[in-house]
């Protein structure tokens, strides 16, 4: 029920944030452009700034949006996860559930990632096969009150949990409510990076807040790509970086697309990815 009511009111606000989110030039036109300078900045990247984590945002929107060029994408870029050694400092081996779905783990790996952020959100992701710990909602709701990228994972955490249908459901949501205005107030914040603010806009929109988006956001994003296409970590660097890109890249597709129905993002079989090569 929450699903469906959430799926109604994004779908009311769709025109309003669309209509703004031309300010800069008008109309569909504008995010369209958007798109088509960040993917064409990305295609390249999968080779020349890989990162592992590029095949899971690329197969999540592949999924999502039926633009054949993201299909392209996810491809070339689950083929460099397949045939690339995987940095595992930077990729832990329980996260490649989230390129392949017959990927499995234990509960000694998850311990072993560096980070709490990572830990966290790395049991949620196997919450349907593995017992999350008795403190875990605990930690999870502490990870939030932390704010910052501990809050978006918070919330990514607890979708997850929703995705993989585990026994956490009634509480969870009663942390979301608090949980989702606060993120929604941490784009507004001042002095935050812009990858923060990025990944802030495109996890309202991925944990069924979208009527939370406001028009002058996506305005931003918009007036925040670079030159080459892509968008960069801070404002004082120079070069674009393939993370808040690609994160930028899906805030533009739920605006020029608010209609494409919500898809985990966590893949169960191979059958669930209808554009899979």
């Amino acid at each position: 029920m929450r699903a469906l009511l959430l799926a109604l009111l994004a779908l009311g606000c769709a025109t309003a944030v669309r209509a703004s989110a031309t300010g800069v030039d008008g109309g569909d036109q504008a995010l369209q452009r958007g798109v088509d300078r960040a993917i064409t900045w990305l295609t390249p990247a999968v080779d020349s700034q890989w990162r592992p984590d590029m095949a899971a945002m690329a197969q999540y929107l592949a999924r999502k949006f039926p633009d054949p060029r993201l299909a392209q994408l996810a491809g070339a870029a689950r083929a460099r996860f397949q045939t690339t050694t995987v940095d595992t400092q930077e990729f832990p081996p329980p996260f490649f559930r989230l390129v392949d779905p017959t990927a499995v783990t234990n509960a000694n790996a998850i311990a072993a990632i560096p980070g709490r952020i990572g830990r966290i959100t790395a049991a949620a992701l196997h919450c349907d096969h593995l017992a999350l710990p008795p403190t875990y909602l605990a930690e999870l709701d502490g990870l939030a009150q932390r704010g910052g990228y501990s809050l978006t994972h918070a919330l990514i955490a607890a979708q997850w949990l929703e995705e993989n249908h585990c026994p956490a459901g009634d509480e969870v949501e009663r942390f979301r409510t608090t949980w989702i205005p606060r993120l929604a107030a941490l784009v507004d914040a001042p002095k935050i990076p812009d990858d923060l603010r990025i990944e802030a806009i495109a996890t309202l929109a991925y944990v069924g807040a979208r009527p939370r988006l406001r028009p002058v956001w996506i305005d931003w994003v918009l007036k925040s790509q670079r030159g080459d296409g892509g968008w960069g970590l801070t404002q004082d660097r120079a070069d674009s970086h393939p993370h808040p890109t690609f994160l930028a890249l899906w805030v533009l597709l739920e605006a020029l697309d608010p209609a494409q129905p919500a898809v985990p993002m966590i893949p169960k079989t191979p059958a669930d990815d209808p554009r899979r090569s």
